[in-house]
């Protein structure tokens, strides 16, 4: 079983502004989402930055926004707590990679990047090889 967790941003060049968030796609378990908003909240805040916690979007996945306070003083922090979060409910990282897209329009265009990290759920990996191993 795998699961994607997908930090992307936005730039768009008439409003000056960049927009950053995370969403997982792929089977993962609310109470897994509960374990890492948990973790999440544990993270003290600075300035305006409030809490990241994931909730169901119009789409079925668990997204999470980031303010510009976020961004600027707690994304690596919230990167880290969400991969030991995930490490301890058994997901293991397999591998990242990246995606970029634009959009030149007359007056106003964007940039959007998207960060992927791949996790794979490590007793699947154990089961898997128990059974190829049992018939060998």
């Amino acid at each position: 079983m795998n699961v994607i967790l997908k930090k992307t941003w936005k730039a768009k060049a008439n409003q000056y502004q960049t927009e950053k968030g995370f969403s997982f796609h792929g089977t993962i378990k609310e109470s897994d989402i509960d374990f890492i908003n948990t973790r999440l909240g544990l993270i003290s805040s600075c300035g305006k930055t409030g809490k990241l916690q994931f909730k169901m979007d119009n789409f079925g996945h668990f997204s999470a926004s980031m303010n510009h306070d976020m961004q600027k003083y707690r994304e690596e922090d919230y990167i880290v707590c969400i991969f030991d979060a995930l490490e301890t409910l058994g997901w293991g990282f397999k591998f990242q990679f990246d995606s970029e897209c634009a959009s030149m329009k007359a007056l106003s265009g964007s940039f959007t990047k998207r960060e992927c990290f791949l996790f794979q759920k490590q007793n699947t990996i154990r089961a898997t090889a128990v059974i190829e191993g049992s018939y060998s």
